[in-house]
């Protein structure tokens, strides 16, 4: 009876522990159904499905938020059609998702192989692959430098990097293939925000005065949470909330700016 309790005891604990861990060392495989998560519990990391489908994808959304929010997706051009997909870090260090055949359907593209590769989940919903997770230094990968369709907050835009789409609209609410849409950077003069409708331009923000951007009156509404260009040459785009409790996000929608959600 005593050494059935204690393994009711065990199970118990190990579960809790599971349940609350925010990495991925390389020796672990996560399964279909199984999830990280950040160590503040505001973001995991699993499979999910949009909705109205049944294909699995692997992606970050916010832990606490109903319904599901959905910031950042890794297959979202290749989803799996059952529930046998595993991800995790591959024998070569790099991050991986794989179907049931084993075949990768997505993976990072590291070139420097480490034993000590760890993914983390991170409280500002970036997962960093790294060499060094107590103090996330050695960085390989992180998805704030490869977004989908959102720009959280603390993510940075590099104006340096040449005028390029940084976030791309789902094809539809069930399907987060890379739709019509993209928004993106013109650093040409003083930076400016891009919205494209497939190659066509559609939308522009107008220069950075070092104030506000000059076709976006509304700006000032924004501000108040942080959005701001820091740097006049070679410089990034960034947006802090003004509360750092605060769950804020820009998602890139149809043609028109990114939609700003807050709760």
């Amino acid at each position: 009876m005593v050494s059935a309790l204690w393994l009711f005891l065990a199970i118990h604990f190990i579960s809790a522990l599971c349940s609350a861990v925010d990495r991925i060392p390389k020796t672990l495989q996560l399964r279909d159904g199984e999830t990280i998560t950040s160590a503040g519990k505001k973001f995991s990391l699993g499979f999910f499905s949009p909705n109205g489908t049944t294909n699995r994808y692997v992606g970050i959304w916010y832990s606490t938020i109903s319904p599901q929010s959905v910031v950042w997706v890794a297959n979202r051009k290749n989803p799996i059609p059952d529930r046998n997909g595993t991800f995790g870090i591959s024998g070569d260090g790099n991050f991986a998702v794989l179907d049931g055949r084993n075949v990768s359907v997505w993976r990072t593209n590291v070139s420097v192989t480490s034993e000590n590769a760890t993914m983390v989940l991170k409280d500002d919903g970036d997962l960093v692959l790294c060499t060094n997770p107590e103090k996330i230094n050695g960085v390989l990968w992180r998805s704030f430098t490869d977004p989908t369709d959102t720009f959280l907050p603390e993510m940075r835009a590099n104006v340096s990097d040449g005028e390029r789409k940084i976030l791309s609209s789902w094809t539809s609410p069930g399907d987060p293939s890379p739709g019509r849409f993209s928004m993106g950077i013109d650093p040409r003069a003083s930076p400016q925000i891009v919205v494209w409708d497939g190659d066509k331009r559609r939308w522009r923000s107008g220069h950075w005065n070092r104030v506000n951007f000059l076709g976006l009156p509304n700006l000032r509404a924004i501000s108040k949470y942080g959005f701001n260009v820091y740097g006049d040459n070679g410089g990034y785009i960034e947006y802090t909330p003004s509360n750092s409790s605060d769950f804020m996000r820009y998602r890139k929608i149809d043609r028109d700016f990114s939609t700003l959600f807050g709760w």
